[in-house]
């Protein structure tokens, strides 16, 4: 869908739409309202959680997305880990030698050769990674006071923060073709349909890993969630036949094995 329209367009309409789900969810159960802070964690998340998104699609329509994915998760990975344990106690074994293997495996897939755009989207990443560290942080702290309402009020700044950025590039766009209105157009049932199911299955991972940071440590359940580089480059592998060097495998490989370790 990002090859199709903008990304911050595709966050925008799939955050919309997880959003109405989770309202719909939140009233439907009845849950109660955050307090104060759980709901401005919430928004916090959001924002995490537009930004890093809108920078994976932007990646991901670089092509790479085996190791973008891989790059992305390593990093979502470690942030959680070094905040649990400065605020949770400090790790075993082989948590730790998670981290080093995910320090070499993001060594591994930056050095192995490849065009400007290869480089553009490790970076892109990267910066993603970050991000979703920064999200799975706030969530957690969001969770304390509830799950589907904390999540709704995270959508509610993604969806606004990506639809100023898509608007912002549709001006650009009109402004550079001397245009009046903002360039906008139809994006297709078909793309439609794909940005539905990203949004569905988005608010779902984020509903589970909350609850499962509610039950237990959020290195554990950040490390395990991090876990989605390796459907993401299986997926690039099948329907979009992409190949990767030997050593962009390897380092793949071995930011897998590294997320592995840190949550043993």
């Amino acid at each position: 869908a990002a090859r199709r329209l903008p990304s911050s367009a595709v966050v925008t309409l799939s955050h919309t739409l997880s959003l109405a789900v989770l309202v719909s969810l939140a009233l439907i159960h009845a849950s109660r309202w955050p307090d104060t802070q759980s709901a401005v964690y919430g928004a916090l998340a959001g924002i995490a959680c537009g930004a890093g998104v809108m920078v994976l699609y932007k990646a991901l329509a670089l092509g790479g997305m085996g190791l973008t994915a891989a790059v992305s998760g390593v990093l979502a990975a470690v942030l959680p880990v070094v905040w649990s344990f400065v605020t949770e106690g400090l790790p075993r074994t082989p948590q730790i030698a998670g981290i080093v293997l995910a320090a070499a495996a993001i060594w591994m897939i930056a050095r192995a050769p490849g065009s400007p755009a290869s480089k553009e989207a490790i970076l892109l990443g990267a910066a993603s990674g970050a991000s979703f560290g920064c999200l799975y942080i706030f969530l957690k702290l969001a969770g304390r006071g509830g799950v589907l309402w904390p999540l709704a009020c995270s959508r509610m700044a993604s969806t606004t923060l990506a639809a100023i950025v898509t608007l912002i590039g549709a001006r650009r766009v009109a402004g550079a073709q001397r245009d009046p209105k903002p360039a906008l157009r139809w994006p297709g049932w078909a793309v439609l349909g794909l940005i539905g199911i990203a949004g569905i299955f988005d608010a779902s991972g984020n509903t589970f890993y909350t609850i499962a940071t509610r039950l237990g440590r959020l290195d554990i359940a950040a490390v395990l969630s991090s876990l989605y580089p390796a459907s993401t480059i299986l997926l690039a592998a099948l329907i979009l036949k992409e190949r990767t060097t030997r050593s962009q495998a390897a380092g793949m490989a071995l930011a897998l094995l590294a997320v592995v370790l840190i949550s043993a």
